[in-house]
């Protein structure tokens, strides 16, 4: 199933980092602006057309006065068609509509040429795409009687997750408040909205496959990660744990109401805003604080008397001078924009014809074999033209991946002004098989496949690619980069299985699949079936490092320990091959041997052979 680069930012494109430690103040969340007025709805028949087993790549051709979009809007668990979806488009003087028909297709011609953002997407039974208002990461360009067709955009079911809260002695605890972890300005889903828990310690919430889900009542609290166990039975068990006495409110209600905003006085939306804490040799910041709110806006609260000192940060802008204020006071952080851009434009590397559907991420390395992403961004443009802006100076990849082409990687040096960054990209390799019961050896007709890992340094860090199985249980995954793959399969009543393939081609297909799904006995929950060594890793700036052994497994069984820092996976430097190429080397076929280099302490790096097992129920 063909879908384009912009189906991908509805499923996420960045995972939450790791939790920190609990804040230590309490954060009002600060009103946001009015949202434009509305535009007349811009509905108007699209053409009728049924679904199809394969789409066709994004193309152009001859259109209206003021250009349109075309394309449908899909499901990402089964890519059936998702009929009466609504689609708002935002401009600076205000925002129009469009609906699907009964065959998912929708069409958007304002009649105005432009640039628009897709401001959202909703859809009964789907989590609504609703990042906040202005803050859209897709725009769209649409060229005077250019017609742009064949962009498909995918919604995540609703599925809830039961949540099951208990005391440290295993009682369920009633009345328990659950949330899902707040993501701030950035997040795209809506958030669902919070919950109490039942007489059995039992909550819902209608959330997506990742994140945190976060309980307290009184001083107790807990969280839990959603991992491989908890998405694929979308349940999630929660101890609450006493957080220690409660600490005295302060006389009255100290809080500090303020904005951020920039050189010309327009409100910085998302800026992390921090209490700063100064002592002897020291300056650190007192708990996460908040994000300002669309209109800059950010409100402080259960501070202690006397003056405070504030520091707000965000991307794109130089870090902020340090404000003193006392609570009851407005507090101003003024940001000062980075100056760099960094512009392009995509083609296809065989014919030279612009890519019209495509993501750009910026990434930079940082100290632990990985990247971060400061930017990303999907564009639709007929000329396969982009642009990012308030980008930072220093060495930097931009990472560019469109659907069925591998993603490209174009080392940039940024400065205070314009960088080119311009790529042609090839058709990806394809992997292909057949998702059959492992008993019965019926195929798995719907049973969903993904590629695992195509956050990494040398993959698309926001595009993924799934797929979903026929009726004889074929599938077929495209535009997959050079190098060993991981994919993970999945089907209603049975275990996932997550299976690597050591190298894809460089073009063409890689070795046909069959992968066999265990049923699940009869009240018994999925889990996570895979081949490896059983252990945990975490990044290092010059390899890996054991986190976790797992009893039984082929590394305890060779002696490996917590702690031990793996430098190479088959005489392949871990510095070369990365974080999650280092994850997907280490998997492999059952009874095969892997060969790592093992550092313990200061003693010198020896090799150590380690036969891979199948594995169930663990999440790495």
């Amino acid at each position: 199933m063909v879908t384009a680069a912009v189906a991908a930012l509805l499923w996420w494109w960045q995972r939450e980092a790791p939790p920190e430690a609990p804040p230590t103040l309490a954060a009002a969340p600060a009103s946001a602006p009015e949202a434009p007025r509305a535009l007349p709805s811009l509905d108007t028949p699209a053409p009728a057309r049924a679904p199809e087993t394969s789409r066709p790549l994004p193309s152009v051709e001859a259109g209206p006065e003021g250009g349109a979009l075309e394309g449908r809007v899909l499901s990402a668990a089964t890519g059936r068609p998702v009929a009466g979806a609504e689609l708002t488009f935002q401009r600076d003087d205000g925002a129009s509509s469009v609906h699907t028909d009964d065959y998912g297709n929708y069409r958007f011609a304002p009649g105005q040429p432009g640039s628009y953002r897709l401001a959202a997407v909703a859809a009964e039974g789907f989590l609504p795409f609703a990042p906040a208002w202005g803050r859209s990461p897709l725009t769209v360009l649409l060229a005077d009687r250019v017609r742009v067709q064949g962009v498909d955009i995918k919604l995540s079911p609703a599925v809830p997750y039961r949540v099951h809260v208990t005391d440290r002695d295993g009682n369920p605890v009633e009345g328990a408040l659950v949330q899902q972890r707040n993501r701030g300005v950035d997040a795209t889903i809506l958030p669902p909205a919070p919950s109490l828990t039942d007489a059995a310690g039992e909550a819902k919430l209608v959330m997506p496959d990742e994140g945190c889900i976060d309980a307290s009542k009184g001083d107790a609290s807990g969280s839990a990660w959603l991992w491989a166990a908890e998405r694929l039975s979308h349940r999630v068990q929660i101890e609450l744990a006493e957080s220690g006495p409660p600490r005295p409110e302060p006389a009255g209600t100290q809080r500090v109401a303020g904005r951020v905003v920039d050189a010309r006085g327009a409100p910085v939306i998302g800026a992390q805003v921090s209490i700063l804490v100064e002592g002897p040799g020291f300056r650190g910041r007192a708990g996460a604080g908040m994000r300002s709110a669309a209109d800059g806006t950010f409100l402080l609260t259960r501070l202690g008397p006397g003056e405070v000192s504030l520091a707000a940060d965000a991307p794109g802008y130089q870090d902020g001078p340090v404000v003193k204020v006392v609570p009851g006071q407005e507090a101003v952080i003024t940001l000062t924009a980075f100056e760099g851009r960094v512009t392009g434009r995509v083609t296809d590397a065989q014919t030279g014809a612009p890519l019209l559907s495509f993501v750009v991420a910026l990434r930079r390395a940082n100290q632990s074999l990985q990247s971060t992403t400061e930017q990303s961004r999907a564009f639709i443009d007929p000329d396969g033209r982009y642009q990012l802006t308030q980008v930072k100076s220093g060495e930097a990849l931009v990472v560019i991946a469109a659907d069925g082409f591998a993603p490209t990687e174009v080392p940039v040096t940024l400065d205070a002004g314009t960088t080119r960054a311009d790529a042609a990209l090839r058709r990806g390799g394809a992997l292909s098989g057949v998702v059959l019961d492992s008993k019965s050896h019926a195929p798995l007709a719907g049973a969903h496949v993904g590629v695992e890992g195509l956050r990494g340094e040398t993959t698309a860090p926001v595009l993924r690619v799934d797929t979903t199985a026929d009726d004889a249980g074929r599938f077929k995954l495209a535009g997959l980069g050079e190098g060993p793959v991981s994919f993970l399969v999945s089907a209603e009543g049975h275990h996932a299985r997550l299976l690597s393939v050591p190298a894809m081609p460089r073009d063409g297909a890689g070795p046909a699949q069959t992968v066999l799904l265990t049923p699940l006995d009869e009240g018994e929950e999925p889990k996570l079936e895979f081949t490896g060594i059983g252990i945990s890793i975490m990044p290092a700036p010059d390899g890996v490092v054991v986190s976790t052994v797992f009893p039984g497994s082929g590394a305890a069984e060779a002696g490996l320990q917590k702690g031990d820092k793996l430098l190479q996976i088959d005489g392949r430097p871990i510095t070369e091959v990365g974080f999650e190429g280092a994850t997907t080397l280490i998997r492999g076929p059952e009874g095969s041997v892997v060969l790592l280099l093992v550092q313990r302490g200061q003693a010198p790096a020896a090799e150590v052979r380690v036969v891979r097992k199948a594995i169930r129920g663990q999440a790495g």
